[in-house]
């Protein structure tokens, strides 16, 4: 290694990267600037290394870049996977806006004509990159498969369990298609070779750091409004299971207030009649 050369501040490692991200997404300093409603200067300072963002300007730049705030500081010309990534987003879905209204609005079609094992859902127009699960998450979505899978089976029941990714195109929703974590159809009919196309009847969510405001919140939305029965978000970091059920008070068509359990604590299955999950009984990894 030549000793004269020098390595690069994180000024100039974030500086470098942004050059890149806009020749990646064909954007100008004005356009990114007045879709983030950034101060020209400000952002041309940052472009020549004379001073680098705050934290909430690199959040709300990796937002919109689709990258993690943290890959800001990686240099991500010689990170060519990352830059690989990037450049497929660029090419299929663009960069994320910061307002509703200049979101692009997206179609079931435009989803399927990603590419292939392309890590994205849809929700209401919208698409969300989906980032590669740990090993816990994993464990957790195969454990909860097998237990479900062997309930039904040993009980001759008619559903059938589809652990992700496994598309879930919600047709009464507009431009949207899920890949749940694992997904329980009672009428197969409705199952085809890209997936499901309908309403499942129960739904599981393994959060991940990526993932847990969108399945939270516009995950829970949009299940909620098709009419999914049971809806769990399970939660490996703080060791419980969140659990939606469809209220039974005439009237009300949403879901009741969420019961919560812990690992340690038993789950009775809304969807099938003597199914009790004890999270603490499985093999989950916990690496």
């Amino acid at each position: 290694m030549d000793s004269r050369i020098q390595p690069k501040s994180p000024k100039e490692i974030i500086a470098a990267n942004l050059e890149l991200l806009l020749q990646i997404y064909q954007k100008s300093r004005k356009e990114v600037c007045t879709d983030l409603d950034i101060s020209y200067t400000t952002f041309c300072d940052w472009l020549h290394a004379r001073t680098y963002p705050r934290i909430d300007a690199l959040e709300q730049m990796g937002y919109y870049f689709r990258i993690e705030t943290r890959d800001f500081l990686v240099d991500l010309e010689n990170n060519k996977g990352l830059t690989k990534r990037l450049m497929t987003y660029a090419k299929t879905i663009g960069v994320c806006y910061q307002s509703e209204e200049k979101e692009p609005n997206f179609s079931v079609e435009d989803y399927y004509e990603t590419p292939e094992g392309y890590p994205l859902e849809l929700i209401n127009g919208r698409f969300y990159v989906m980032e590669s699960p740990g090993s816990k998450h994993q464990s957790i979505v195969y454990e909860l498969g097998f237990v479900i899978g062997g309930y039904i089976k040993k009980n001759k029941g008619k559903c059938r369990v589809y652990p992700g990714p496994f598309d879930v195109e919600l047709p009464t929703v507009k431009g949207t298609v899920v890949v749940p974590d694992i997904t329980v159809v009672c009428d197969t009919s409705k199952v085809d070779k890209k997936g499901l196309k309908g309403v499942p009847d129960w739904v599981i969510e393994v959060l991940s750091a990526s993932t847990q405001g969108k399945d939270k919140k516009e995950k829970l939305a949009v299940y909620e409004a098709v009419g999914v029965q049971e809806y769990w978000i399970v939660d490996p970091f703080e060791n419980k299971v969140c659990v939606y059920r469809r209220s039974d008070n005439v009237g009300e068509k949403g879901y009741s207030l969420p019961d919560t359990y812990t690992f340690e604590e038993e789950i009775p299955s809304g969807i099938m009649e003597g199914l009790r999950i004890r999270m603490s009984e499985l093999d989950i990894i916990e690496i």
